[in-house]
């Protein structure tokens, strides 16, 4: 396997495939949350860590992700079940647990 340093800027290329793979995956400890594209005007994606009841938010248009601390399964599982995601994150999550910005 070759390696190699890019010095100064990053390349096009390697920015595109780093904007990517974020959009795709969280980084979380050691594990990976996957992110789940959803279909929605404000909500890009979902993802959840279990171990740790952890939601993962990604919104329109800016792309931020944000997580959200002790947020049951169920309430996950409705989540992505909701007819209009962003409706149940306004009345189910939002206000309603803790959160950061990644």
């Amino acid at each position: 396997m070759q390696s190699f340093v890019i010095s100064g800027k990053a390349s096009t290329v390697f920015r595109l495939i780093k904007l990517k793979a974020k959009r795709e995956e969280v980084k979380l400890r050691t594990s990976i949350v996957s992110m789940n594209p959803v279909v929605s005007s404000n909500i890009a994606a979902v993802g959840y860590d279990g171990e740790v009841q952890t939601l993962y938010v990604q919104f329109h248009p800016s792309m931020k992700t944000y997580k959200y601390f002790n947020v049951p399964v169920d309430v996950y599982d409705s989540f992505l079940g909701a007819d209009s995601k962003g409706k149940f994150f306004a009345s189910n999550i939002r206000g309603k647990y803790e959160y950061s910005q990644i």
